[in-house]
C-alpha cells in the first residue's frame, strides 16, 4: 500500500462519516416514520415537525381562516381595548397593594419581624461577646445597666 493509496482511503472515510460536514447523513433505518419525515423534509434538523403548518400556497390554504389575515371590526376592537384596560387596571392595583405591603417597616408584617429578628441576634451577639470580656452573664449585664439607668437601686 502506497502513501497515495492511504491518502485515498482517509478521504474516503471523511466522506461516509456521518460527523463530516460535507456528507449527507440520514438514519439507517430507511422505514421509520422518522427517516421518511426527514427524508420528505417534515422534520427539520432541530426536529421541528412542519406537516402540520398550512401556508399561503399550500394546497387546502384558506385565507378565511388564516389568523394572520382576519379582520376585527371596530366594535371587537373597541372590546378588546376596554377588556385590557380593565385588566391593566387591575393589575396595576395590585402591584401598588403588594409594594405597598412591602414597603412597611412597622406592625406585623415580613420586613419588620426581619427587622426584629436582625436587632436581636445583634444584640445577643454583643451580650456573649461582653460575657466573654468583663465575665458578667448577660443577666448580670442587664442588672448593671438597669442601675446606671437608676430604674433599679
Amino acid at each position: 500500500m502506497t502513501a497515495d493509496d492511504s491518502a485515498d482511503d482517509d478521504s474516503e472515510q471523511k466522506r461516509s462519516s456521518p460527523s463530516s460536514p460535507s456528507s449527507s447523513w440520514a438514519p439507517t433505518s430507511s422505514n421509520s416514520p422518522a427517516a421518511a419525515s426527514l427524508r420528505d423534509g417534515l422534520i427539520d434538523e432541530d426536529g421541528f415537525d412542519w406537516s402540520g403548518d398550512i401556508f399561503e400556497g399550500d394546497i387546502g390554504y384558506d385565507p378565511k381562516t388564516d389568523p394572520m389575515r382576519y379582520q376585527f371590526t371596530e366594535a371587537e376592537l373597541q372590546e378588546q381595548q376596554r377588556a385590557m384596560t380593565a385588566l391593566s387596571n387591575k393589575w396595576r392595583a395590585e402591584r401598588l397593594a403588594r409594594e405597598a405591603r412591602e414597603r412597611r417597616w412597622f406592625g406585623f408584617c415580613p420586613r419588620a419581624e426581619l427587622l426584629n429578628a436582625r436587632v436581636a441576634m445583634f444584640f445577643f451577639a454583643v451580650g456573649m461577646f461582653t460575657e466573654y470580656v468583663t465575665g458578667q452573664s448577660m443577666p448580670q449585664q442587664i442588672e448593671y445597666f438597669l442601675r446606671i439607668l437608676g430604674i433599679i437601686e
